[in-house]
């Protein structure tokens, strides 16, 4: 996924998220919280304005908090609103001016180029795939690799935005069990092996306990989260994100 369809994934976000809040706040109360702190205890004050123009304030009692919150949340929703807005307006702005190029042309599989940019003979080298579920593998990436969902693609085509060099599901011995962690990559950092595991369904009980399972097992054998370990993980109300993916690259991967 290129730069330009980044944005405008998150443009759509962001108009579905602004049409909620503009309808929570035009359900809120009428009239403004401000909050005095200059005495002892904060004092609670809505201040409205009538059809005159004139200001009118009336203070909360303690024993009325719960009114108190919905102001407050009136207050904090509009600031939302506002950075929202905000947002939305650069990336309008940023879609009608940007001429993006297709870097990715350049790191492709079969780019003249690539050798250059990325160590293609470890990348390329013949290794242990895993042999499971092979019908699993449906969805394509940028590179050409078959993997078994869109994180891993998301995953598999940053890793090549980026020119971090990278093997899907290499075979990892570990005493006598083999595991597959969904990517082995290189960093470019100090050329150092890291494996990454993409954990993308952590609400389901079962999956979480056979994931725990592994990372013991990792943990045992000397690998380090931060170190020659990366995870990620994901659940059905927290999907993951490209920035995320970014953050892991640039903080561990890349100079």
């Amino acid at each position: 996924m290129n730069r330009r369809n980044n944005f405008e994934t998150r443009k759509a976000q962001l108009v579905e998220e602004i049409d909620l809040l503009r309808k929570e706040y035009d359900n809120s109360p009428r009239g403004a919280l401000i909050i005095n702190t200059t005495k002892k205890t904060p004092q609670w004050i809505v201040q409205k304005s009538n059809a005159k123009g004139e200001i009118k304030r009336t203070y909360i009692r303690k024993e009325n908090k719960q009114i108190a919150k919905r102001y407050a949340r009136k207050t904090y929703i509009r600031a939302v609103l506002f950075d929202k807005r905000n947002e939305l307006r650069c990336i309008d702005r940023y879609l009608k001016a940007c001429k993006e190029k297709n870097f990715e042309k350049y790191l492709r599989i079969d780019s003249p180029y690539r050798e250059l940019l990325v160590d293609t003979g470890w990348e390329l080298a013949p290794y242990n795939k895993n042999p499971n579920y092979p019908e699993d593998l449906i969805v394509p990436t940028i590179k050409g690799d078959m993997v078994r969902s869109k994180s891993e693609a998301l995953i598999a085509n940053e890793l090549l935005a980026y020119g971090v060099p990278y093997r899907y599901e290499n075979g990892l011995p570990l005493g006598e069990a083999t595991y597959y962690p969904d990517f082995t990559v290189k960093s470019q950092r100090n050329q150092t092996i890291v494996i990454w595991e993409h954990f993308g369904k952590i609400d389901d009980p079962d999956y979480v306990h056979k994931t725990s399972r592994k990372l013991e097992e990792y943990f045992n054998y000397g690998y380090v989260p931060g170190v020659n370990l990366l995870m990620t993980f994901e659940d059905k109300r927290h999907p993951l994100t490209v920035e995320t993916v970014r953050d892991c690259i640039e903080k561990y991967l890349v100079l």
